[in-house]
C-alpha cells in the first residue's frame, strides 16, 4: 500500500470515527442502539421483513435481532404479523410509533451531517457526494 493510500486509509477511519461518535450521541438521547436504529430504517424502506433478512441485512446474529425486534416491539415501533398464506413466516414492520422516530431520528441526523460539512464548499461537498455515489455502486 501506498503512503497516499495509507493516509487516505487513516482519513476515512478518523472520518468514520468522527460520523460513528455523533451518531452514537444521538442513539444514547433516544435510547436506540445503532443496530436497532438501522433495522427500523430498513423496516422504514422496505415496508415489511423477516427477522433472518434483517439478520443478514445489518450483520447482526440472528438471536440479538430477535432480542432487538422483542424490545422495539415492546416500545411500540414495530409490529410481528403472520404471513396469511405462510403461517410458519413472521413478518416484522414498522407501527405509526417507529415511521415517527424514524423520521425524527433522520431529521437529526442529516442536522449532524450538515454540521460536519459544514466546512466545505458547495463545489466539495458536489464532489463529496459524487465520491460516495461511485463507493456506493461497488
Amino acid at each position: 500500500m501506498t503512503g497516499n493510500h495509507r493516509s487516505l486509509n487513516l482519513e476515512m477511519n478518523e472520518v468514520f470515527m468522527l460520523f460513528g461518535k455523533q451518531f452514537s450521541k444521538l442513539s444514547l438521547q433516544s435510547d436506540l442502539s445503532p443496530a436497532k436504529f438501522w433495522f427500523l430504517v430498513y423496516l422504514y424502506r422496505k415496508g415489511k421483513s423477516t427477522v433472518n433478512d434483517l439478520s443478514q441485512e445489518t450483520c447482526v446474529t440472528s438471536g440479538a435481532t430477535s432480542l432487538a425486534i422483542k424490545s422495539l416491539e415492546n416500545r411500540g415501533y414495530v409490529e410481528r404479523i403472520r404471513d396469511q398464506e405462510d403461517r410458519r413466516v413472521v413478518w416484522v414492520s414498522l407501527t405509526e410509533g417507529g415511521k415517527k422516530i424514524v423520521e425524527e431520528l433522520s431529521q437529526k441526523r442529516a442536522k449532524i451531517c450538515e454540521q460536519l460539512l459544514e466546512n466545505l464548499t458547495e463545489t466539495e461537498k458536489e464532489i463529496f457526494l459524487l465520491i460516495l455515489k461511485k463507493m456506493l455502486s461497488v
